[in-house]
């Protein structure tokens, strides 16, 4: 196999792997609903946005009342907005 060949070979097959590693971090839109209800904590402050652990995944986040949240706050997914969560503090 020439030079040429051999470049163009790994070109595809580092594409192919890209392609497979970010598919497989997509979450799909039935994530959203499957959450609905779900406990989690505020990782970055949500102000009134910013991100939550939610079943071991981080995901965008908004309150749903507007109001500020500090890392570390227990929150329930009480909606969702395309890929974002609403939530509001636990009690």
């Amino acid at each position: 196999m020439n030079l040429a060949a051999t470049i163009i070979l790994g070109g595809v097959a580092l594409g192919a792997a890209m392609l497979a590693a970010v598919s497989r971090h997509r979450k799909s839109g039935t994530d959203d609903v499957r959450l609905l209800g779900s406990h989690g904590f505020v990782e970055t402050r949500l102000n009134p946005c910013g991100t939550v652990l939610i079943q071991g995944e981080l995901w965008r986040a908004c309150s749903s009342d507007g109001t500020g949240l500090d890392p570390g706050s227990r929150v329930k997914v009480v909606g969702t907005l395309d890929h974002l969560l609403l939530v509001r503090l636990q009690d």
